[in-house]
């Protein structure tokens, strides 16, 4: 199996001889072009990223559905040919092992799930398979994902797919041969309700891909974006990852998974915590947005304090915006204090001290 610490984007080549100021060595690539632009192209124009570095596992196996349905939170045992669904991975205690993406291709199935729980993902699955017909392969060499977000990510798509793409139902996908390239485009709408497109290909296929878009971007605000500006975004409007929020010190409830977790299906690893909590109101805090006062260090922990000096809650990402004096963050805090406009204080191991703002997601 690759080394998490060796995975590159098979990408970065191309993109570097294409004119991009990266270092093709690296795992992620901070920055393309400029901050600001590829952030405006989220916000207000077309947006691709590389997600090729994501955990691409490949499931082969006659009780792949059914398995995946009996060790994870989504009812997916009935998943569609070409469909596509979120489901969460969770230990005996409920805790996020992690959010998997689920593609359907009918004699395998696809699961995408972060990168740095790749390697913890797929020994979870072995783990489990007992006697089950279900292998597993480390698919990130095979497959590439490009990624187009965006407010006008659908127009410009079109104009590579044609009506193809108005004809793709949601949280879908069909393979498409288009301008002598081969691929799988996918529709989804994930659980923190981000539209968005995956193109999934081989490498290949791929460099065309991008390379037709970046001679083709004419009016759209179209840039590739790299991880500063879609950390903006996702602090901006709520989304966690792994490993900042999206690890085994919480569970889904208090993530906001809860759509992606299924209480009519039966057991499934960790299915008894979720279920009481749920069931008895007991979930003890939840993710939210935090506004900072001031801007802070970005390379330091924050821990959250009441009026009291008591400990409610813990900052997991945080981002400094350039066009503000504040810095906003994430953080999971204790339930009675998850109320927007609730007002706290920020400290750091050198007894900084920070007043922050609390905005439920």
């Amino acid at each position: 199996m690759i080394r998490l610490e060796e995975i590159v984007s098979p990408l970065n080549d191309y993109l570097l001889s294409s004119g991009f100021n990266i270092k093709p060595e690296k795992t992620k690539i901070n920055c393309y072009t400029d901050v600001q632009k590829e952030y405006s192209s989220l916000i207000d124009g077309v947006a691709m990223r590389d997600l090729s570095t994501s955990g691409i596992i490949d499931l082969k196996g006659n009780d792949v559905l059914d398995f995946l349905n009996r060790i994870s939170t989504n009812f997916v045992k009935d998943l569609e040919k070409q469909k596509i669904a979120q489901t969460v991975f969770t230990t005996e205690k409920g805790r996020i092992i992690d959010l998997c993406t689920v593609l359907n291709f009918d004699d395998h199935q696809l699961l995408v799930c972060s990168s740095v729980h790749q390697i913890k993902v797929m020994n979870w699955i072995n783990k489990y398979v007992i006697a089950d017909d279900v292998q597993q392969i480390d698919a990130r060499i095979k497959y590439c994902i490009l990624e187009v977000s965006g407010k006008h990510a659908e127009s410009f798509i079109s104009c590579l797919t044609g009506d193809s793409i108005n004809q793709l139902k949601e949280n879908s996908f069909k393979i498409l041969t288009v301008e002598d390239m081969i691929f799988f485009l996918a529709k989804i709408k994930d659980v923190f309700g981000q539209n968005k497109f995956w193109f999934i290909a081989d490498v290949n296929n791929s460099k065309k891909i991008a390379g037709y878009f970046l001679e083709n971007k004419h009016l759209f605000n179209f840039n590739l974006v790299g991880d500063d500006a879609y950390n903006f975004f996702r602090v901006q409007n709520g989304i966690p990852i792994a490993p900042n929020e999206i690890n085994d010190n919480f569970n889904p409830l208090e993530t906001g998974l809860k759509d992606v977790v299924s209480f009519t299906k039966g057991c499934y690893i960790g299915q008894e915590v979720i279920a009481r909590l749920d069931s008895y109101d007991k979930v003890q805090k939840y993710l939210c947005k935090i506004n900072f006062e001031s801007k802070v260090d970005l390379n330091k922990e924050y821990l959250l304090f009441d009026e009291n000096d008591n400990q409610v809650g813990i900052v997991t990402s945080v981002v400094n915006f350039w066009q503000s004096d504040n810095s906003e963050a994430l953080g999971y805090v204790k339930r009675a204090f998850c109320k927007s406009g609730q007002e706290l204080t920020a400290a750091s191991g050198d007894n900084l001290k920070v007043k922050v703002r609390i905005s439920e997601l």
